[in-house]
């Protein structure tokens, strides 16, 4: 409680308006690198290769989920409930994919779109949500029901 109104008296003491959120330090704010890119691409890399070999069961236990209603974001493994969802894609026979483009926007809000072929006559896209959590990347899958939405290409930042 000391440290709170400590906060306050400084945003008081700065001219800060009522309501204003200050702006993260610099040294707070999430940067991403060609490491970030190097290593959700290779968790949608491992995956799909896994679906490739039909090792559907170590592929499923790589995926995981986030709550919206958690207001830490944390992701945790998806449920049995959820596995029975995906389970008619995990189980598709997939004969190759090809990851056709990334975008990485905040540490929750970033997507990996995968092109997966299926057959010689049909192809499809598989959208990932890596989500970096306390520094670590975990892999989810875009959900609409879940509120995802395809992010704007224009808005977000490619990590290079």
């Amino acid at each position: 409680m000391p440290g709170l109104a400590l906060a306050a008296i400084i945003l008081v003491g700065c001219g800060g308006k009522k309501g204003e959120v200050p702006a993260l330090p610099e040294e707070n704010r999430m940067s991403l690198t060609l490491q970030d890119t190097t290593i959700t691409v290779g968790l949608v890399n491992d995956f799909m290769n896994r679906i490739v070999e039909r090792d559907t069961k170590s592929a499923a236990a790589m995926l995981y989920t986030v709550d919206l209603d958690d207001p830490d974001g944390e992701p945790y493994p998806l449920t049995e409930e959820q596995l029975s969802e995906i389970d008619c894609m995990l189980s598709m026979p997939v004969t190759g994919y090809e990851i056709a483009e990334y975008v990485f926007d905040t540490a929750a809000s970033n997507e990996v779109r995968c092109k997966v072929t299926v057959s010689d006559r049909f192809t499809t896209n598989w959208y990932f949500k890596p989500v970096r959590y306390l520094g670590d990347w975990y892999l989810c899958i875009k959900d609409s029901s879940q509120g995802d939405r395809p992010l704007n290409s224009e808005q977000a930042e490619i990590a290079r």
